[in-house]
């Protein structure tokens, strides 16, 4: 009699719930395989990008960042055609199937606030005419549309939508949001995540929170405001789409709320998301708003301190690349950072 096939583990059987499986396969990493999952990389560990938007895809570069561990690919598909942004993204997943010990698949990314932000894509009205037409159905449609497209390429993860209410004219991003009235935003934000994720892709809502809206609108500076004023006009559309459309992500922001930069505040990353809000999804960053914790904001002695504050305040994943997670395994070691 033939030898009974061994069954496969648990995480694999597609007939389970996501939570057993996730259960069994977590149970099964390393530290080292978990640490992994939180590490972020860029399209040159994987690429080799050349002339014409054609990426020839790179084994030894590819076995490096596998080797290294890297859990998501923030935007590597920006630069290719349909085809190609597709053939690109199988590459990747196969290369990173076949050469890591549980076949964990890597989270792609890419921008899509008015359409796939790639060559060959459709490029709907930015937000600001968007959010005019005063009608939530179309932004659904519309959202639906963009994520159909960026499925097609291998995207999972939306970088999508802008959620900062703007309300200064000299605001430099104000073509990116829904514009000022906390309600329009509101609705319209709703409506983009349920189309986003209708298609089994990740929403992912920005700036968590009230980016933009210091002196002179400037981007990214720092802002001193009440928590009156946030919870009336700038947190009810984060509110909203994480209590009725269930986004499954969320990205922080780059600058201070009275001195404690968003991306390593507990109050907004736990106890306000996940306390209040009850958000069960996963914290990005803004690309390098980590090591800004040292850099920019010096709350931090270092990168590594500044990953330390930032997973304890509640961060899941360094976007665009590594620079402070990459000393999670020694921030273990020396007992500065719980398991």
């Amino acid at each position: 009699m033939p030898a009974k096939s061994k069954p496969l583990p648990k995480y694999l059987q597609r007939n389970l719930s996501i939570d057993r499986r996730v259960d069994d396969l977590l149970s099964r990493m390393t530290l080292a395989e978990q640490i992994a999952e939180l590490r972020a990389g860029l399209s040159g560990d994987f690429l080799d990008t050349g002339a014409q938007f054609d990426g020839v895809f790179n084994a030894t570069q590819a076995r490096k960042a596998v080797t290294r561990g890297v859990g998501h690919l923030s935007v590597p598909l920006q630069n290719f055609h349909p085809r190609r942004s597709a053939e690109v993204a199988n590459e990747i997943q196969e290369f990173a199937l076949a050469n890591s010990r549980l076949h964990i698949p890597i989270m792609i990314d890419g921008e899509g606030l008015h359409g796939c932000v790639a060559p060959g894509s459709t490029s709907y009205p930015q937000s600001i005419a968007l959010a005019a037409t005063w009608h939530p159905a179309l932004i659904e449609r519309i959202a639906i549309a963009i994520s159909t497209d960026m499925r097609a390429r291998g995207v999972r993860q939306v970088l999508s939508p802008v959620l900062d209410v703007s309300r200064d004219a000299r605001a430099g991003r104000t073509e990116e949001t829904y514009g000022e009235d906390p309600v329009l935003i509101t609705r319209m934000a709703v409506a983009f995540v349920k189309g986003i994720q209708s298609q089994r892709l990740v929403a992912t809502p920005k700036h968590y929170v009230a980016n933009f809206v210091g002196d002179g609108g400037r981007d990214s500076n720092a802002i001193h405001i009440s928590e009156r004023l946030l919870r009336e006009i700038y947190l009810p559309p984060f509110e909203a789409v994480f209590k009725e459309a269930g986004a499954m992500s969320v990205m922080g922001a780059y600058h201070t709320l009275d001195g404690v930069p968003c991306c390593a505040s507990k109050w907004l990353l736990t106890d306000l998301l996940r306390g209040e809000y009850g958000f069960k999804g996963y914290v990005v960053s803004d690309h390098n708003a980590t090591d800004y914790i040292a850099v920019k904001h010096f709350v931090a002695e270092n990168m590594a301190d500044a990953a330390r504050k930032a997973l304890n305040a509640g961060m899941d994943m360094e976007l665009a690349f590594d620079q402070c997670f990459r000393h999670i395994p020694e921030l273990v070691r020396q007992g500065k950072l719980s398991r």
